[in-house]
């Protein structure tokens, strides 16, 4: 390589001059050689694309055992990198996007959902996500629900208030466009049942009791003219929602319910496939001896293996949705057929302590109950505090702590709780109790997941405790 100089000014150099020293200094050192670098993708951090939110808010992605203090690491199913930009830009809507539902999209998507879904049990929403995804970008009509769906969720978990004028004008959208659906050909398919079950998902968020009843009564009507919940199976995601929407409906307003389905044997199957535990032999070794209904005591050992399940389940391990929901909801509906909400109980106090309890525990493996819970059941609600209230004393008072447990931890944060905390603390005292690391030895012989209850089951303990505390302020002269 020819050797050439630079003369350059060394007493007066600036930042110019200080670039030529530089440039001329290194020309052609990397004559010749091959730099291998790192993609620059590679390089930059996976960032959460909403930095507001908390990872372990988009999903419960790193669970801690509370006893054993081991670590439960799960990947959160929807974690998005800045440097991907907004994906829901690049998607084929039916009519054109504007700035306000793709970033209502880009929040339900992102975060949102995931409220909606056990993410903290393993379970894989991912089908689930699909059918929504699917479901906005079928037609006019299903674009213009969904964006009046998510926008009615976003703005629940954001403390309520009064609809948007673009969220009013989506629904209104939906409505007219439904309703001309409802007149032509394609009034019984799928994807016009779909909308109706978006319909009332959407009331039951606004908290509009009279329109989610008129949709619900269509939706019967429809799948009726159907031939039945059967002729829905090439569609599981939405034949599972209409099954989800059909036992929460009869919680809610102690209604009779309006389809059935058990699918315990495929499901079980499933399991077994995916390499799961769903043993009813163990179930029955552990199962407590007390006499119940050959329907019930069936029912109490599938609700066992579901809880042996969960609390086994390898931390890796993701259980795909459908099989989630049809093993859910097959033991919800065969517990509402057993003692329907709309009628009067005839069991007696042990069968109904069970069938209250057991009903609780498969609530809350796929309903919140915290503070930003979406229905509160108020059927079940009514029925567990008349429960609760019997004078219990003739019955096992393991079972009826484990009652007071899993029904309290659903009731709790009401306008009264005080009735519920004395009657806890009145019978852990007769029983010796003094604190959780007492109480959840006997709590949890019975139905109970660690991951999902005993964070509940502590502060539900911690507010009776701080209660009987302050009352024995009181007494002291």
């Amino acid at each position: 390589m020819d050797q050439t100089f630079l003369f350059v000014d060394g007493f007066e150099t600036g930042k110019a001059a200080r670039q030529r020293i530089r440039s001329h200094v290194m020309n052609g050192k990397n004559a010749g050689k091959k730099v291998h670098r790192r993609s620059r993708l590679g390089l930059m951090p996976s960032t959460p694309y909403y930095r507001r939110y908390r990872t372990s808010e988009q999903c419960d992605s790193h669970n801690v055992d509370r006893e054993s203090g081991m670590s439960q690491g799960l990947p959160c199913p929807l974690t998005n990198s800045r440097i991907l930009g907004d994906p829901f830009r690049t998607l084929s809507y039916p009519v054109e996007p504007t700035s306000y539902s793709l970033d209502i999209f880009n929040e339900f998507f992102s975060h949102v959902i995931n409220k909606f879904y056990p993410c903290h049990l393993g379970i894989s929403p991912d089908d689930a996500k699909y059918w929504w995804l699917q479901l906005s970008l079928a037609d006019e009509a299903a674009y213009h629900c969904m964006i009046a769906v998510t926008d009615a969720c976003i703005h629940f978990f954001r403390g309520g208030g009064a609809s948007t004028r673009e969220a009013l004008y989506h629904r209104s959208r939906t409505l007219t466009l439904v309703t001309e659906r409802l007149a032509g050909d394609d009034a019984l398919s799928d994807s016009t049942i779909s909308l109706v079950v978006m319909m009332i998902v959407q009331e039951q968020i606004r908290r509009g009791v009279p329109e989610a009843h008129i949709h619900y009564e269509g939706l019967r009507k429809m799948i009726e003219i159907r031939g039945g919940i059967s002729q829905l199976e090439q569609s599981p995601t939405l034949l599972l929602k209409i099954c989800k929407m059909d036992n929460i409906y009869a919680w809610q307003y102690g209604r009779p319910i309006s389809f059935f389905r058990d699918c315990m044997p495929e499901a079980r199957a499933r399991l077994e496939s995916e390499g799961l535990p769903f043993d009813l032999s163990l179930a029955e070794s552990v199962a407590p001896p007390h006499k119940l209904n050959s329907c019930l005591r069936e029912i109490l050992l599938d609700v066992i293996n579901v809880s042996v399940l969960f609390n086994r389940i390898p931390p890796t391990t993701r259980l795909n949705y459908i099989t989630f929901a049809e093993l859910v909801h097959s033991i919800c509906y065969r517990l509402i057929k057993f003692q329907p909400l709309h009628e009067p109980s005839s069991l007696s106090d042990l069968e109904d302590v069970y069938h209250m309890a057991l009903t609780v525990f498969m609530m809350t493996l796929f309903m919140k109950f915290d503070d930003q819970r979406l229905l509160r059941c108020e059927a079940v609600f009514e029925r567990l505090r008349t429960i609760l209230r019997r004078n219990l004393a003739e019955l096992d008072t393991d079972l009826v702590l484990w009652m007071l447990f899993i029904g309290g931890i659903w009731i709790r944060n009401g306008p009264d709780d005080s009735w519920l905390y004395t009657k806890i603390r009145k019978l852990t005292r007769s029983m010796g109790l003094d604190s959780w690391e007492e109480i959840y030895p006997v709590i949890s012989v019975f139905p109970w997941i660690k991951s999902l209850h005993n964070g509940p089951g502590v502060a539900l303990w911690d507010s009776v405790y701080e209660l009987s505390r302050v009352g024995d302020r009181k007494l002291l002269p």
